[in-house]
């Protein structure tokens, strides 16, 4: 996953692979995930040993049991369905209004974007004040790149 906004990908006249772009994250992000070591129970037959009701009789109430069996239905889909979606929007919403505020935050107190031109074992960067310009950036960086000039001169 990178972390580039407006990023392009271009040849230099040796054939190597460029990819510019605005630099959004000061490093790349990392998952982290579950880690080493997690592990998961294995279930077991003795688990289970408390579905075995009365001697496993059908009671005479089955109308409740019917009401029963819904309402468990309905609690297991609002549980694994409902609250799950409720809180994705939650965690979306969240990320819109960082991301929102993280730009309005940079260009109010006029933190440089930083333009990064990378390939395998090689990168430039140069912190440009200003989003339009730091786009302009790339653009030149790119046409750079293709036509084979110097990275130094710009």
């Amino acid at each position: 996953m990178r972390s580039l906004i407006g990023e392009k990908t271009v040849s230099d006249p040796d054939g190597r692979e460029w990819t510019v772009g605005i630099r959004w994250l000061p490093r790349r992000p990392t998952w982290l995930g579950w880690g080493p070591g997690r592990t998961r129970k294995n279930a077991s037959s003795a688990d289970l040993e408390w579905l075995d009701l009365a001697g496993g009789c059908l009671p005479d109430d089955v109308p409740v049991l019917a009401a029963i069996g819904l309402l468990v239905f309905v609690l297991i889909l609002i549980w694994f369905a409902v609250l799950p979606i409720a809180v994705f929007a939650l965690d979306l919403l969240f990320v819109v209004l960082v991301a929102a505020g993280g730009v309005a935050a940079r260009v109010l107190f006029r933190r440089p974007w930083i333009v990064e031109a990378s390939t395998a074992g090689e990168a430039r960067r140069w912190p440009i004040v200003g989003l339009r310009k730091s786009r302009a950036m790339v653009g030149e960086v790119s046409w750079a790149i293709q036509n084979g000039r110097e990275l130094e001169e710009l």
